[in-house]
């Protein structure tokens, strides 16, 4: 199976990527027992393979979340008698977004879609990485979110606008220090890995970021707050994803993650007081400096 267009113009393209997803979680006291299957998720399966697929692992204080395709899952269903994860009850499928011309404005595209899937009572998680963001829809709610991009964000839409391989093995080190052996809580234990066929994107403290070979990560210097939705929600809730967006209706830039209990919305260090003003919902702030 491959990945195909369920919209492309000039602007922008939604793409369905090919396979289901699983959505689960680590406690921080199981992660070191599950270090095979993520190093076997993060840096391909061996006989001189390189990573490939889809796998996301975001942590914090409270939990690693997994976002990962059935190569990945296989790895984790090998170790299952010492490696614990949970899984949401059901499968995803994931939608990858791009703009052409209008790159800039992604997170407009992002909460606006958020926005009508929440009106079509559609639940989706969604993970901002360094150049596209990501939006997960449950397996039974694929055609109604492909209606809903179909009939109503095109219409509704106008105006918005390295070798892998080599590279992942070169931080190899830098994330297995990040991953297994970083304090667990306290500043900087904010952190965010994406694989996604042909690129791998991080979001990382400062701290940790000294630790990759030079010229090994591209990025901005831009500093990011990681700002918490306070509580645990379920994976049919809706609008959450919507409502983390507040900040970006303020004109604030930002990039936003689900996790497998809430959801993380990042914005620049300077527009912090700013995007805490601009919510009426509990938000609990993080480190990632």
């Amino acid at each position: 199976m491959s990945s195909y267009d369920i919209v492309s113009n000039s602007n922008f393209t939604i793409s369905m990527l090919p396979g289901e997803v699983s959505v689960g979680r680590i406690l921080p006291n199981d992660l070191k027992s599950c270090a095979w299957p993520l190093l076997k998720a993060m840096f391909g399966g061996g006989e001189g393979k390189g990573p490939s697929g889809f796998f996301s692992l975001t942590q914090d204080a409270t939990e690693a979340t997994l976002i990962m395709d059935d190569r990945c899952r296989a790895a984790f269903d090998e170790a299952a008698g010492v490696a614990a994860i949970e899984y949401a009850p059901n499968r995803w499928r994931v939608l990858e977004l791009h703009l052409g011309s209008l790159a800039w404005e992604v997170p407009g595209l992002v909460c606006f879609l958020a926005t009508l899937m929440a009106e079509s009572k559609v639940s989706i998680l969604n993970l901002s990485s360094n150049d596209r963001d990501f939006m997960l829809v449950q397996e039974s709610d694929v055609a109604s979110a492909t209606r809903v991009i179909l009939e109503r964000l095109q219409h509704d839409v106008v105006g918005l606008k390295a070798d892998i391989s080599h590279k992942a093995m070169a931080c190899a080190h830098a994330l297995i220090q990040r991953m297994l052996f970083a304090p667990a809580s306290g500043a900087g234990c904010f952190w965010s890995y994406t694989l996604s066929d042909d690129e791998i994107s991080l979001i990382l403290d400062e701290c940790s970021l000294a630790s990759f070979p030079e010229a090994a990560i591209v990025g901005t210097t831009t500093r990011w707050r990681p700002l918490r939705l306070s509580g645990i929600f379920g994976f049919d809730e809706v609008g959450v994803v919507a409502k983390m967006f507040t900040p970006y209706e303020e004109g604030l830039p930002l990039l936003n993650i689900s996790t497998f209990s809430t959801n993380v919305s990042l914005v620049e260090e300077t527009d912090l007081e700013h995007a805490l003003a601009s919510f009426d919902i509990p938000v609990v702030r993080s480190d990632l400096s």
